[in-house]
């Protein structure tokens, strides 16, 4: 529990603009939780098979917030302006969170504006 505590700081700190928490435990009633951030906190929208529970939570309750739901979800998708992360957490929950952090191979896009001549 630990390390997945540690992971979670890991990526508040890295300032996510949306979470995405998914593979719900069999006590969880919903399918999916999305996390996105708002110009005044955060906003949390659980989702079951046809309708969406909205919350708000504030900065200070993110990571709290974040280890209650964890405990109901086996894996956390957080996107930052430059990198991926992802959280699984086996089914047991015998072995330690796999946190990983992608980031984009950047590839310079061709300039299309120029006219080609055929």
């Amino acid at each position: 529990m630990e390390e997945l505590q540690q992971s979670l700081q890991s990526i508040i700190e890295d300032t996510p603009q949306k979470l995405v928490l998914s593979k719900p435990t069999s006590q969880n009633p919903y399918k999916k939780t999305e996390v996105c951030k708002r110009q005044s906190g955060w906003q949390c929208s659980n989702y079951t098979q046809t309708q969406v529970f909205h919350q708000n939570i504030s900065e200070q309750e993110l990571f709290s917030h974040l280890c209650q739901l964890m405990e109901q979800y086996r894996q956390l998708n957080a996107w930052t302006a430059c990198s991926r992360w992802d959280v699984m957490i086996s089914k047991k929950a015998r072995s330690p969170p796999n946190a990983t952090r992608n980031l984009p191979s950047w590839k310079p896009i061709p300039n299309t504006t120029e006219p080609s001549n055929i």
